[in-house]
C-alpha cells in the first residue's frame, strides 16, 4: 500500500502530469494493480487501516504480495546471480 497527500493545487497538478496507474513502480513493472496507492481524498485513516490489516491478516493477500515479490526480482535482476553481476553488467558497456 503506498498513499500521499498534498495542497490542493498541487494534487490537481499532479493528477494532470502524472499517470496514477503507473506511479507505484511495482505495480508499473509487472503491468497490473498489486500494491494499492490511496491519493489525496482516498487516503482516509479508515481506507488505510483496513489495507494495513488485509497486509498483516489477509492470507491471500499476504500470499500474494510475496509472489509478486519473487515475480518482481526475476524481473529487475535478469537472472543475475549477485549484485556484483548487475553492477558489472551495468558498467559493461560504458567500459568497453
Amino acid at each position: 500500500m503506498t498513499c500521499y497527500r498534498t495542497g490542493a493545487f498541487s494534487g490537481f497538478i499532479g493528477r494532470r502530469l502524472v499517470d496514477l496507474d503507473k506511479v507505484i513502480l511495482p505495480n508499473a513493472i509487472l503491468g497490473r494493480p498489486l500494491y494499492p496507492f490511496y491519493f489525496q481524498e482516498a487516503a482516509t485513516g479508515k481506507a488505510l487501516a483496513a489495507a494495513t490489516l488485509d497486509c498483516l491478516y489477509d492470507a491471500n493477500a499476504k500470499s500474494s504480495a510475496r509472489q509478486a515479490a519473487i515475480e518482481l526480482k526475476s524481473l529487475l535482476t535478469g537472472g543475475a546471480q549477485s549484485f556484483d553481476e548487475l553492477v558489472i553488467s551495468a558498467l559493461k558497456n560504458w567500459l568497453d
